[in-house]
């Protein structure tokens, strides 16, 4: 399995990078609310994954454990050039698995709505009225697990 949790603060590094460059150059999201208290190596609430491919991170996301046996996955990231490859898609996968067989029964995630069909193709439906998060318009999707 490419997919890593990580427990290193230089692969956190590596990591962020991957946000910085999707979320911070890509997006022009302000670098001020791409971190926030959840991104943190020290948190027991909160897992960091990443997506490896020929020994190159390329692809990350963060889980935030709720209550009820829900996660929040967030800030999933591809870098462009591994993108529209199944590598996202192998990641949401990697993470659903891990989290079942430790007994969590749902995902949510903030959709931006483009994404949305990238979503629908995993599995995860919409629920709600779309929402703005970042200055960008957003659906909650949700997958059992």
């Amino acid at each position: 399995m490419p997919t890593i949790r990580l427990y290193k603060q230089h692969r956190y590094d590596e990591y962020y990078h991957i946000r910085r460059q999707v979320f911070t150059v890509e997006q022009q999201i302000d670098p001020s609310i791409e971190l926030d208290e959840y991104d943190s190596l020290d948190r027991e609430d909160v897992i960091h994954f990443a997506y490896w491919h020929s020994k190159l991170l390329i692809a990350s996301a963060r889980v935030i454990l709720l209550a009820d046996k829900e996660i929040l996955v967030g800030r999933i990231a591809t870098l462009k050039e591994y993108r529209h490859q199944g590598y996202a898609s192998q990641l949401l996968r990697d993470i659903e698995v891990y989290f079942h067989n430790i007994g969590y029964e749902k995902v949510l995630i903030h959709s931006q709505l483009n994404a949305i069909s990238f979503y629908e193709k995993n599995g995860y439906h919409p629920e709600g009225e779309p929402f703005i998060e970042a200055d960008i318009e957003h659906q909650l999707v949700v997958k059992p697990i």
